[in-house]
């Protein structure tokens, strides 16, 4: 599901945020991700971008961040993070990201998000936000 939700945001040509641990009603939930579980989460997601799309994805493109779950209490629960992933397209609007290796399926597919008139497939398992306003670092 984050590979076509990361295809049809590329696709936007726009800054967009993908979270992973909140409900579709924007409730904060959190993932309880180890160290060892964020690395290897990382790992797997530098895999994806690199070889899972055409074009691939460049390390400049997106950024990772585990964002600590602090609930009314303001003590962090341990372990529990919002897993933020930023990304900009950084290439001319004309360029589709295709999806070039999906475990699920084998053959190329592309999504698109909806804009204007366009029609698009997004998951309904994780929430994103489009966003004009985010700083790279």
């Amino acid at each position: 599901m984050l590979q076509r939700t990361v295809c049809a945001m590329m696709n936007t040509g726009d800054r967009c945020v993908i979270y992973v641990g909140l409900s579709q009603s924007g409730r904060i939930h959190g993932v309880k991700l180890d160290r060892k579980e964020r690395d290897h989460l990382c790992a797997d997601i530098d895999r994806m971008m690199k070889d899972g799309f055409n074009p691939c994805i460049q390390h400049n493109q997106y950024k990772i961040l585990f964002v600590p779950v602090v609930p009314g209490s303001h003590l962090v629960l341990p372990e529990t993070y919002v897993v933020q992933l930023e990304l900009e397209a950084k290439v001319s609007r004309k360029t589709v990201y295709t999806i070039d290796k999906e475990v699920e399926e084998e053959k190329k597919q592309q999504y698109y998000r909806r804009c204007g008139k366009t029609n698009v497939e997004v998951s309904n398992k994780m929430n994103y936000s489009h966003h004009s306003d985010l700083t790279s670092s």
